[in-house]
């Protein structure tokens, strides 16, 4: 079993991946006061998926052939980007959060899986939604 931790972005890491915020819309600004005091409840959450993922034989392999592999991955992770969205005539909130899971590259640590999860927030309701699956990409 494979334990991934979180970590402050590396100092190798590109600009547009350290924990960059961006906005979408135009109420962008508004939807990151409204997740803002969701942030760590959202953290603690992606945190316990992304051990689930990378440890779920159907989703992570255990072999070099397929992508990706458990057998790559070093164990950390850190958050390259959050982008938060909203729109004043919807009232719904949309916070983006890219995620960069770092391989075993040799002797240099690099990027391996990126992993995408959308959130979303209803200010009226409370209602906090946190997708159930993950976008991979290769990074």
């Amino acid at each position: 079993m494979l334990k991934m931790t979180r970590i402050d972005p590396p100092h190798w890491a590109p600009d547009y991946a350290r924990n960059v915020i961006d906005y979408l819309g135009d109420d962008g600004e508004a939807s990151q006061r409204a997740f803002e005091p969701l942030l760590t409840q959202i953290h603690a959450s992606l945190d316990e998926r992304i051990n689930a993922f990378v440890n779920d034989p159907r989703q992570c392999f255990g072999d070099d052939e397929q992508f990706p592999s458990r057998s790559q991955l070093s164990g950390d992770y850190y958050i390259g980007s959050q982008t938060f969205e909203g729109y004043r005539d919807d009232g719904d909130y949309q916070l983006w959060v890219q995620i960069r899971c770092l391989g075993l590259g040799g002797h240099e640590q690099a990027d391996y899986l990126g992993l995408e999860v959308i959130c979303s927030f209803t200010p009226a309701t409370g209602e906090l939604m946190i997708e159930e699956g993950f976008n991979t990409s290769v990074i």
